[in-house]
């Protein structure tokens, strides 16, 4: 099931990290089970095992401990955008506006209603952002 950007509103503020005595951006991981997790969705999906590897733009760690479910890229599907992607992804910032939390990129060109729905918005972010 996709994100929404309704769902990132509702996410439940962060937790605290007791040994930094700072917001953590997510709770610990099991380092173990993360990798055999990373690992199984990149050998199955034939890419880079490494998921620390800093061209990768995407926290895999954050989507693990969110309980995201990789996606099939031989299928065509994407990690959401919501919960790992980091800046510098291409796909960073879609029809003028960020992936991350939905707002508006001043200076970028804005999509039209139907190619913020092809680029994986929902339909009614679309309708209410996109260029006519």
């Amino acid at each position: 099931m996709p994100w929404t950007l309704g769902d990132l509103a509702r996410r439940p503020p962060l937790p605290a990290s007791p040994a930094q005595n700072r917001p953590a951006p997510y709770a610990p991981v099991d380092e173990r089970r993360f990798e055999d997790w990373y690992d199984a969705w990149a050998t199955a999906n034939n890419m880079n095992r490494n998921p620390d590897d800093p061209e990768q733009f995407y926290d895999y760690r954050q989507a693990f401990a969110e309980g995201v479910t990789p996606p099939d890229v031989r299928r065509g599907e994407h990690w959401p955008s919501e919960v790992g992607k980091e800046r510098g992804h291409p796909h960073y910032i879609v029809g003028g506006f960020n992936t991350r939390t939905g707002e508006r990129v001043p200076g970028t060109r804005r999509g039209t209603v139907q190619e913020l729905i092809d680029h994986g918005w929902d339909v009614e972010f679309a309708r209410t952002h996109g260029r006519r």
